[in-house]
């Protein structure tokens, strides 16, 4: 009789439903790890299709479903870089997720940038990636009216910001979040304006 039961108890278990979420998300990384084959080729999948699944859904249950699109965006690397975020690591997958390649990997590989996007949300995520390598200080140095003014220049407004940030150029003008303010609303004629007139007049207080 014990036997039975016992017997009768497995038969149980087995044919217990597997939670749907569960579920849902080894599919969804076995989906991910076939379409980064078809994409980037065996070279980046030397694990095989199942071991990178494995993988990709571990990572999704820590950090987020974002890690799906990440690794379709990047590829298996994706993977190292969201664990080396540390305590960003699911702002790494939303950022990664969202802006993909190439400059997505270099902000997140960086600690000192994820901690402004942790600052100041995925609008200075957006802002570090279209301006790879020169927006990082000049959103240490001005904060959100940086992101904004940053968001609406394109790289030759967003070198020369840096370099009026780094030659101190910007402290000297005074004022300093209305000028930024101005560029966020009139975009590149008017980072060109402060650029050309640099040094020549300083806004004083009111």
């Amino acid at each position: 009789m014990k036997r039975y039961r016992v017997l009768a108890a497995s038969a149980l278990l087995l044919a217990a439903p597997v939670p749907a979420g569960a579920d849902g998300k080894s599919r969804a990384a076995g989906e991910v790890a076939e379409y980064v084959l078809q994409r980037f080729g065996r070279q980046a999948v030397r694990e095989g299709t199942e071991a990178l699944a494995r993988k990709i859904e571990a990572a999704a249950a820590r950090h987020g479903d974002e890690v799906f699109e990440a690794v379709r965006k990047v590829g298996p690397r994706a993977l190292p870089l969201v664990e080396e975020a540390g305590a960003h690591g699911r702002q790494a997958a939303q950022v990664l997720a969202r802006h993909g390649e190439p400059g997505a990997a270099w902000v997140v590989s960086r600690p000192a940038a994820m901690k402004l996007v942790a600052r100041h949300g995925d609008e200075a995520a957006a802002v570090l990636v279209k301006h790879a390598g020169v927006a990082e200080p000049v959103l240490e140095g001005f904060g959100a009216p940086a992101v904004r003014a940053l968001a609406e220049v394109g790289p030759q407004g967003g070198r020369r910001l840096a370099m009026l940030m780094a030659d101190g150029d910007l402290a000297r003008i005074g004022r300093t979040p209305e000028v930024l303010e101005v560029i966020a609303k009139y975009g590149d004629r008017a980072a060109d304006f402060v650029w050309k007139n640099k040094g020549r007049w300083r806004w004083g207080p009111r």
